[in-house]
């Protein structure tokens, strides 16, 4: 772990739920590194878009909906491996 992504990592320990974090001059290695480090222990939507780092911390109510949701679909999609969703947000 860089002290960059250290640093990633404790400012998102710190964000509140429903918060959204946007961090300028961010390097896709730095992201990427960020991604690695983060694993699937933390519940927040990270995204890079022309150097810029976004974090959100969605507010419990969304991922409820979130997984009522995926295990609707995920069985779904097993069974019918032809079938493809895509959202329209």
């Amino acid at each position: 772990m860089s002290t960059q992504t250290a640093s990633y990592i404790e400012a998102i320990e710190h964000l509140p739920k429903g918060a959204i974090l946007r961090l300028p001059q961010v390097s896709w290695e730095e992201y990427e590194q960020l991604l690695a480090d983060l694993g699937d222990d933390y519940h927040v939507r990270v995204s890079y878009a022309g150097g810029w780092l976004e974090i959100m911390s969605p507010l419990p109510e969304h991922e409820e909906f979130a997984d009522v949701v995926l295990g609707a679909l995920v069985p779904f999609r097993v069974t019918q491996p032809s079938f493809y969703i895509y959202a329209a947000f």
